[in-house]
């Protein structure tokens, strides 16, 4: 059965025109033609279907990999706010560790002053 009754799209009937086949009368070469044209669009389909698929695949791992970064860019914020407290809290140690030092010094200056008199005052 000749398939010259069936509606030829637009890309079988400019190929069939440039090849110098038939239109729109049975012809084998025609026919054959037109079978190839549809064979290679199902192939090409395939094809990209795979494509597809495999970008999807890949824009899939894509998006893993950037929730993943953004994860770690998370808890890297996280750690550095918490060598920023840890940092915070060995100052304000340090400050009062200096400002016992302070009192200490002044106690003991005090002292001094007071043994110092105690001894003018004995030798007086």
């Amino acid at each position: 059965m000749s398939m010259h009754k069936i509606l030829l799209t637009k890309l079988e009937l400019t190929g069939l025109i440039a090849h110098g086949l038939e239109v729109n009368k049975p012809s084998q070469l025609s026919d054959v033609f037109r079978q190839g044209v549809a064979w290679a669009i199902a192939e090409n389909n395939t094809e990209l279907n795979k494509l597809n698929h495999k970008n999807h695949m890949l824009q899939n791992r894509i998006d893993e990999l950037e929730a993943k970064v953004a994860r770690l860019e998370a808890r890297g914020i996280e750690d550095m706010q918490l060598v920023i407290e840890n940092q915070s809290s060995l100052i304000l140690d340090l400050h009062a560790s200096l400002r016992a030092i302070k009192q200490s010094s002044v106690t003991m200056e005090e002292h001094c002053y007071t043994e110092r008199e105690r001894i003018r005052d004995m030798q007086a």
